[in-house]
């Protein structure tokens, strides 16, 4: 029992291998190119891979009664050199088919070809993909169809298919032996026969099919565009939001340009337009980041980047001197267009990283981005430098992503990737930047309440004088301030000055002094500001501050001192008042008293620069003259309001002064 299970299992065995090897035996045998039967074809059948094949150029070659017996049988699949095939500028192929006699005449059609070519059916011309001078680059990624007539079909239904093609000297240029070599169009194109129908929809198949990643990549890159362009023009401050639409647009019109190379031809010309896109796009993607991490390469420019976006815009028009096939070209080309892109996106990678590492929740968007594109451009730099460096290996190509029908590649999935991540940055930039301007509104809100109420408790009751005060900041807090303080004598004490700078600094500056001017003791203008001056001494850092004090008697009588101030005005004509340094500038400063008199009926205006500097639309300034023409039987809130409506850039002040009648 045992033996005859053996003997079963080995009688299996041996069976099966025998249907695998009858099955291998029974597959349809490569076509002969001297006779291939297509009397039982389809809609389309592929030419190839075996065909005739001899270099140079003869036009007899296209002759259906040409003899091509001596000719040589190559496969597309394997190169020139295979064959010890070098230096040739023209070449032919030939097959010889053999068509149903009652069938349609077809079509010949070829699509990815590197080069020129022109197609021939029993020596008829059909066309071609363009003129043949024997050095063009030309890549046609487009099917083209060109349709057999039926004058050149015998009613034997034997049709010669001739192709003539030029060489192109900067295909896939192989040094070897001190020689060059080029690989032959055939070896890039897919040939088939097929009906003229049928062309079409493969044409439009094929089309659809090259294109759409590209079309999506460009749809994409627009789209973040818009909305990076949108978020610049709400923000206009942040310029990396301008920086990314520039680079984005640029993109977007690179994948416009490589939809129009694929669509049609691309020759020396297209390629120029091509790199030169893809190096404005390269150099205005790195501004982006130069902006963006600002905090770690200065707000200035550094000299080395800017050499590098230099080079980086300038590398990439080295791509195309590879379509020229000159010695060495490929090679110089080849570095010269990868390397310093590549040097420059690892130096920003490198940066990225810190910014990571220091908590940058945006580096951490982008970073993965960057490590993609990086990886996909090292690999394909690396493919092609081991491709012209003749070694005896290949690399493989990264793999891509297959939906249906339709492929993207690894590199397009790349730029998706960093496109999302672009988008998801400007997503995070700006909820952050609106997070940041509500805490600062809220506490602006804070300051305005509390600067409100301080500038309220300013004003005492002033008995004896009528005292009008009109302030309103150029922002939401300002850095102009007033006080008024009566005395026990009947007095009255005011104090207008002004704060370099606007905003909330500003506004704790006012702070600060008002509740300093509120615990003096003296009277005494100048005393008060010489007090003040000590009490602001060393912090010029944040701005410096003008002011002018006035003690007023019920008598009419005033003694006022300045420090850099506006000078007073009365019955609409300034008072004179000694020239001296703003306060905190020098711990010496002396600010002499003036002494006058204020007659019954008239009005003393103290008043902030904002008024004097309002500046109209076209740029011209109140001034002094027509500030003082405003002090003559104006009240304050009239002159304030003339000040905000010729045009109000700074904080204004005008308190009046006047007695009670």
């Amino acid at each position: 029992m045992p033996r005859t299970r053996i003997c079963l299992r080995l009688s299996g065995f041996l069976l099966t291998t025998l249907l695998c090897v009858s099955a291998a035996s029974a597959q349809t045998p490569i076509p002969d190119p001297r006779s291939v039967d297509a009397t039982d074809i389809g809609e389309r059948i592929e030419l190839g891979p075996l065909w005739l094949f001899q270099p140079g150029d003869n036009p007899e070659w296209a002759s259906s009664t040409f003899d091509d017996t001596s000719w040589q049988v190559i496969s597309a699949n394997k190169q020139l050199l295979d064959y010890n095939i070098r230096d040739i500028r023209f070449g032919w192929y030939r097959m010889h088919i053999h068509l149903r006699t009652d069938a349609p005449p077809p079509a010949i059609t070829l699509d990815s070809t590197l080069g020129t070519y022109e197609v021939f059916a029993n020596g008829i011309s059909l066309g071609g993909n363009g003129p043949i001078p024997g050095a063009t680059y030309r890549y046609q990624y487009r099917l083209l169809a060109f349709p057999v007539p039926q004058s050149a079909i015998p009613s034997t239904g034997d049709l010669v298919v001739a192709i003539r093609f030029a060489i192109n000297p900067a295909g896939r240029q192989i040094r070897t032996h001190g020689r060059r070599t080029a690989t032959p169009i055939g070896f890039e194109s897919h040939i088939f026969l097929t009906s003229p129908a049928q062309a079409d929809i493969n044409a439009s198949f094929i089309s659809a099919h090259s294109t759409w990643a590209l079309f999506l990549l460009a749809g994409l890159a627009f789209l973040t565009c818009v909305i990076a362009l949108g978020l610049y023009l709400a923000l206009s401050t942040r310029k990396e939001y301008l920086a990314a639409a520039a680079a984005l647009f640029a993109y977007g019109q690179l994948f416009l340009c490589d939809i129009w190379l694929m669509l049609g031809d691309r020759t020396p010309f297209s390629d120029w337009i091509d790199y030169a896109l893809f190096g404005i796009a390269q150099g205005l993607l790195l501004e982006f980041f130069r902006i963006l991490l600002a905090p770690y390469l200065g707000k200035k420019r550094p000299r080395w980047l800017l050499i590098a976006q230099i080079i980086v815009v300038g590398s990439a028009l080295a791509g195309p001197l590879v379509n020229y096939g000159l010695p060495g070209i490929y090679q110089l080309g080849l570095i010269t267009f990868f390397l310093p892109t590549l040097v420059v996106e690892a130096i920003v990678l490198a940066l990225l990283i810190r910014s990571w590492r220091a908590g940058s929740t945006e580096a951490r968007i982008l970073t993965p981005a960057v490590v993609a594109v990086v990886t996909s451009r090292g690999w394909v730099f690396a493919r092609y430098l081991v491709l012209f460096l003749n070694q005896p290996f290949r690399l493989p190509a990264l793999p891509s992503l297959h939906l249906g029908s339709y492929s993207i590649t690894f590199d397009n999935l790349c730029d998706v990737l960093f496109f999302l991540c672009i988008l998801l940055f400007l997503v995070f930039r700006t909820v952050g930047i609106a997070r940041h301007n509500a805490e600062a509104a809220t506490e602006m809100d804070a300051a305005r309440t509390l600067q409100n109420l301080q500038l309220t408790r300013s004003k005492d009751v002033t008995p004896g004088f009528d005292v009008q005060v009109e302030y309103h900041p150029a922002k939401e807090v300002g850095g102009d301030f007033f006080l008024l303080s009566s005395g026990k004598d009947g007095s009255l004490l005011a104090v207008v000055g002004d704060v370099s700078g606007k905003g909330l600094q500003a506004a704790m500056r006012v702070a600060a002094i008002l509740g300093s001017l509120r615990r003096e003791d003296s009277r005494d203008p100048s005393i008060v500001l010489s007090n003040l001056n000590l009490e602001l001494l060393g912090q010029t850092e944040i701005g410096f501050t003008t002011a002018c004090c006035i003690r007023i008697e019920q008598s009419g009588n005033y003694t006022l001192a300045s420090a850099g101030h506006i000078p007073p005005y009365i019955a609409g004509a300034e008072v004179a008042t000694s020239p001296a340094l703003p306060l905190g500038l020098a711990a010496a400063a002396d600010y002499e008293s003036i002494t006058g008199r204020l007659a019954p009926g008239q009005t003393l205006f103290l008043i902030t620069d904002g008024v004097v500097e309002a500046r109209s639309p076209s740029g011209e300034l109140l001034g002094f003259k027509q500030t003082e023409e405003l002090m003559s039987g104006h009240t304050a809130s009239q002159i304030a309001h003339a000040a905000r409506s010729f045009g109000q850039e700074d904080d204004i002040i005008v308190l009046s002064i006047a007695f009670a009648s």
